[in-house]
């Protein structure tokens, strides 16, 4: 059976266990979610791919199940852009730098959403290691895509976060430690949390933990371990702890110890993420 997007929503969120408050909390409102689930009210690309992202919900499955109720449709169409996104995504993770660029050149072609366009933009340039090489004006469009929401702070938005986890490498470290110390105010206990909140503040955490290994600067690190080490003890956050761990060990220069996670990150099936992650000489 052919499924609308608010239909497998619905399906994923009762999956989920989330009420329609729960499922739309940090991106939209809850009377706004209940009209795209029940298909009265359209849903942007952005506003879709961050409900997949912040709840954990596979974007090439999402795809799938909705796909042959929206076979014609144009080229920049939601679910369009969607797959491009889940293209992109499967090629920065396999290092393949050609089809990186390609789907970044098509995504901002279909005029994608701009914190979409921005995150793809940096990682490329991270990527082609040429961060130092984008304009300046890049900078200036992803602070303003973070501050621009003046009813909440940018900590609050789900987006907001999940931009400034991919865009730290575009700003010095005192800029970083302030937005990082403004995310730790807002989220000082990360076992209250939402599972779905504590993934996405985890993952915020260990792109931390990438700048940190970039720049030489381990100021904030034990805060981080505190934070990682008061997730939720449940089998979808164990990755996470794992990476740290590996993480901690390339910050105290554990061969031993880092060589061993790593084997044991490549038997788990994750070995993709070592190829972004800093490995120490001579393992």
């Amino acid at each position: 059976m052919s499924k609308t997007i608010g239909m497998a929503l619905k399906e994923n969120r009762l999956a989920l266990g989330y009420s329609k408050k729960q499922m739309a909390q940090g991106i939209m409102s809850a009377n706004n979610y209940a009209r795209i689930e029940s298909d009265e009210q359209s849903i942007t690309v952005d506003r879709l791919i961050e409900l997949l992202s912040y709840h954990k919900i596979d974007i090439g499955n999402f795809i799938v199940e909705v796909e042959d109720t929206y076979k014609v449709c144009p080229s920049n169409s939601i679910l369009s852009q969607s797959k491009l996104y889940l293209k992109f995504t499967k090629a920065f993770y396999r290092n393949d730098i050609n089809k990186v660029r390609l789907y970044r050149d098509e995504l901002i072609s279909l005029n994608a959403p701009e914190w979409l366009q921005l995150k793809i933009i940096v990682a490329t340039a991270y990527m082609e290691d040429k961060i130092s090489e984008l304009s300046p004006t890049i900078k200036r469009r992803v602070n303003h895509e973070l501050m621009k929401n003046i009813d909440i702070s940018w900590t609050e938005s789900i987006a907001a976060l999940k931009l400034f986890g991919n865009t730290m490498s575009l700003f010095d470290i005192e800029t970083v430690d302030y937005r990082l110390r403004e995310v730790l105010k807002t989220y000082p206990q990360i076992s209250e949390l939402p599972l779905s909140l504590q993934k996405n503040l985890a993952g915020l955490y260990l792109n931390y933990c990438q700048f940190c290994y970039d720049k030489r600067h381990l100021t904030y690190i034990n805060d981080i371990a505190i934070q990682i080490y008061s997730t939720a003890t449940v089998p979808e956050m164990f990755m996470y702890r794992y990476i740290f761990e590996y993480y901690k060990a390339v910050f105290n220069k554990k061969r031993d110890v880092a060589k061993q996670l790593q084997s044991s990150i490549t038997n788990c099936g994750y070995e993709r993420y070592l190829k972004n992650i800093p490995v120490l000489p001579n393992m």
